[in-house]
C-alpha cells in the first residue's frame, strides 16, 4: 500500500482492513470462549484457531491480526522468562543429551518428509526440502524461494503442520492425562501484574527485550528477547511478576486467529495433494518426536511430557503456550525449540546445497 502522509486520514482500505481484523478477533474470541467452557487445555487458542480457520475457508471477510502478533508473542516471552529459576540453570548441563536427541529426531523426520514431498507429492527439491524442515516459517519460505522453490507451498505446508500439532496435541494429552490435571497452570499465585512496579518491569521486559532481540538477531526475536530479559530480572531477584490468565488468554486468541486466517484463499480441491503431503510430513515429525521422547525419558531423569512438547513440530510461541497451559517446564520447552530453529537456519542451506541441491530431481 502506498505511503500516506500523517495529515491524511486513513482511507476506506484501512477501515476495511481494520474491520476484517476486528471480525477475525471477534470470531476467535467467541470460539475461544466456547472451547473454554469445555475445560480443554489451551482452549482460547484452539477455539480461536478453529473458528477463524472455518470463517476463512467459507469466505467470511476476516484478516489476520499481524500487527498484534509481535506484542502478543512478547507477552508469551515475558511469561516464559518468569518461569526461569536457579534450578533451570542447574539443569542446563543435562541439555546436551536432550538437545542432541531432538536434532537427531528432527533430521530423520526431515529426511523422510523430504522424500514424501519430493517423490510422492512431486514438489521440486527446494520446495520439498524447506517445507519439510522445521524452523521459522518466513525464514524457510525465503530460503526456499531463493533456491527456486515455491514460497506459497512452503508457507502452506508449515502452516498446516503447526495447525495440526496445536489441534491434536492438547486434546490428546488431556485425554491421556486427564483434563483437570493439565488445565490449572495459568492460575498464578501473583496476579497483581498491573500494580505500578510489577507492570513497569513487565513493560521493560517486553519493549527492551524485543529491541535487544532484533539488535542481536536472535531467532524468533520478539519471543526470545523478552524471554531472556524476563528470565534475567527474575533470576536476579529484581521482580517476581507473573501474568494473569486473562492476559495469556488474550495472547492465545490473537495467535489462534493469526493461524486460522492463514487459510484464506485456499481451495482444497486444487491443493488436496499438497495438504495430504503436509499432514503426512507432520505425522512423520510427530511420530519421531514421540519415539525419541519415550527413549530420552527412559534413559534420563526428564519427564516424558515436557520432552514431548520440546520435540513436537509446532511453532515456538504455540508450543510454549501449550507448555504454559498444562504446567510443563515452559522454559525447557521454549529453549529446545529455539535450539532447533537456530540449528535449522544455520545448517539447512548448507545441507541443501551439498546433499540435495546437487542431486537428481
Amino acid at each position: 500500500m502506498p505511503y500516506l502522509p500523517s495529515r491524511i486520514s486513513p482511507g476506506a482500505l484501512d477501515r476495511e482492513q481494520f474491520k476484517r481484523v476486528g471480525l477475525a478477533l471477534a470470531v476467535g474470541a467467541a470460539g475461544g470462549y466456547l472451547f473454554a467452557l469445555t475445560g480443554v487445555p489451551l482452549a482460547w487458542m484452539l477455539g480461536s484457531m478453529i473458528f477463524t480457520a472455518a470463517a476463512a475457508i467459507i469466505g467470511l471477510p476476516v484478516r489476520g491480526p499481524k500487527a498484534l502478533r509481535s506484542p502478543m508473542v512478547a507477552i508469551i516471552g515475558a511469561t516464559l522468562g518468569a518461569s526461569f529459576t536457579p534450578a533451570l540453570l542447574t539443569g542446563l548441563s543435562g541439555w546436551g543429551l536432550t538437545a542432541s536427541a531432538l536434532l537427531a529426531a528432527s533430521a530423520v523426520a526431515t529426511a523422510l518428509g523430504y522424500q514424501l514431498l519430493n517423490k510422492v507429492v512431486k514438489l521440486d527439491k527446494a520446495t520439498a526440502f524447506f517445507a519439510a524442515t522445521p524452523g521459522g516459517l518466513l525464514e524457510m519460505s525465503m530460503m526456499g524461494e531463493e533456491r527456486g522453490g515455491e514460497a506459497r507451498s512452503i508457507i502452506l505446508i508449515h502452516t498446516i503442520r503447526i495447525f495440526c500439532v496445536v489441534l491434536i496435541l492438547p486434546p490428546a494429552l488431556a485425554w491421556v492425562y486427564g483434563f483437570g490435571q493439565l488445565n490449572s497452570s495459568t492460575n498464578v499465585e501473583e496476579p497483581s501484574l498491573f500494580a505500578p512496579e510489577p507492570f513497569a518491569w513487565f513493560l521493560l521486559c517486553c519493549v527492551a527485550g524485543m529491541y535487544l532481540g532484533r539488535k542481536l538477531r536472535l531467532p524468533a526475536a520478539h519471543l526470545t528477547g523478552p524471554m531472556l530479559m524476563s528470565g534475567f530480572v527474575h533470576l536476579a531477584g529484581w521482580t517476581s511478576f507473573q501474568l494473569p490468565p486473562e492476559l495469556v488468554a488474550v495472547a492465545q486468541v490473537v495467535l489462534g486467529a493469526g493461524l486460522g486466517t492463514r487459510f484464506l484463499g485456499i481451495r482444497f480441491r486444487e491443493t488436496a495433494v499438497l495438504i495430504a503431503g503436509a499432514i503426512g510430513s507432520m505425522a512423520m515429525h510427530l511420530i519421531a518426536a514421540i519415539g525419541m521422547a519415550v527413549l530420552v525419558a527412559k534413559v534420563s531423569g526428564y519427564d516424558f511430557l515436557q520432552v514431548l512438547l520440546a520435540y513436537s513440530p509446532g511453532g515456538i510461541a504455540e508450543m510454549s503456550l501449550i507448555a504454559i497451559a498444562i504446567g510443563a517446564d515452559a522454559a525447557f520447552v521454549a529453549a529446545h525449540h529455539v535450539i532447533r530453529v537456530v540449528v535449522g537456519l544455520a545448517v539447512s542451506p548448507l545441507f541443501f546445497g551439498k546433499m540435495i541441491g546437487n542431486g537428481d530431481p
